[in-house]
């Protein structure tokens, strides 16, 4: 019973350690076999205990924020974070000039336009302010899995779970994602 409590003590200050130790952004990028830009996450691992304890740290305080998750922690199962930015260089054609009636003045103003099935850009240019109205829509899709190490052609060794993460909007770029497990042991 002791060397059981004390296997499990032993593993909770281990994951303590990796949490500690393992960078925010341990994020790798490949392109999928669609062509997509996808990044990859080594999935780490939490014990309830220690996620209780580092609840308050940086990068678990988010937490908090759910209304759904009670204060013991006892319903989490995994918690995850993406970064995701959008970046895309283009130009707008300028449609139309028209007079806008601006408080009795009457002003030039230009129209522009983007849109595709996931984007949406338009906005007016009055003298030298731009006034841009911007609908991005980010769609995300994810996998989770595991490996084991491979050695001379033989899977072996403990699984590791792996997180993959990717959008079919060709201007979104993932820069960064975390994901932790919480496990009930």
């Amino acid at each position: 019973m002791q060397e059981k409590k004390i296997s499990q003590l032993h593993t909770e200050r281990e994951q303590a350690l990796a949490f500690a130790n393992v960078e925010k952004s341990g994020t790798t990028f490949y392109k999928n076999k669609l062509g997509r830009e996808t990044a990859k996450t080594q999935i780490l691992d939490l014990s309830l205990r220690n996620a209780r304890e580092l609840r308050n740290s940086d990068r678990l305080n988010f937490i908090n924020q759910f209304e759904g998750i009670n204060n013991r922690l006892n319903n989490l199962v995994e918690v995850s974070q993406s970064n995701v930015h959008f970046i895309r260089e283009f130009k707008l054609p300028l449609r139309d000039t028209f007079l806008l009636n601006v408080d009795s003045t009457l002003l030039p103003a230009k129209v522009f336009n983007y849109s595709d099935s996931l984007n949406n850009i338009s906005g007016t240019i009055i003298g030298k302010e731009i006034k841009p109205h911007i609908e991005i829509t980010v769609p995300l899709q994810g996998a989770m899995y595991w490996q084991r190490k491979k050695i001379l052609g033989l899977r072996i060794g403990r699984k590791k779970w792996f997180s993959d993460l990717t959008s079919t909007n060709p201007f979104v770029k993932i820069r960064s994602q975390e994901i932790i497990r919480i496990s009930r042991k």
